[in-house]
């Protein structure tokens, strides 16, 4: 019976579990290629899981995860980490979420860390785009 119950809470701990439409994940991988590994080395995740963030669709938990979106997140300059927001119209363009989207996902926080910011914004819209599995 313990068996089973860690079976089913493991992916809970692992990270938040995400499907996205391919096109939208596509889009994304293209946008964030260009700065994996520098991302990778600048928070040190694991490397495995910080390139295939997206093709596993499972945002990262962890300090370290955070902290790699948060990079990608400056790397495509939809969040400046100065003044601790994200760029309304670059997230509208880059990301290709509409200005509702926007005012819940990226608008206010309930941290205060940037990693954290941003990792709340990425699990926001990645729910708020979700394809529903039937």
């Amino acid at each position: 019976m313990k068996a089973v119950i860690i079976c089913l809470l493991l992916p809970l701990a692992l990270g938040f579990k995400f499907d996205i439409p391919t096109e939208t994940m596509l889009r994304w991988e293209h946008l964030i290629e260009p700065f994996k590994l520098g991302c990778i080395q600048e928070s040190g995740i694991d490397y495995d899981a910080g390139l295939n963030v997206l093709l596993r669709m499972q945002l990262p938990d962890d300090e370290n995860g955070q902290c790699y979106l948060k990079c990608l997140a400056e790397r495509v300059e939809i969040y400046d980490g100065k003044s601790h927001n994200f760029i309304k119209e670059r997230v509208i363009e880059k990301l290709g979420t509409t200005e509702e989207m926007f005012e819940e996902c990226f608008a206010t926080f309930p941290h205060t860390e940037d990693c954290k910011i941003v990792h709340a914004a990425a699990q926001c819209i990645v729910s708020k785009l979700a394809v529903p599995i039937v």
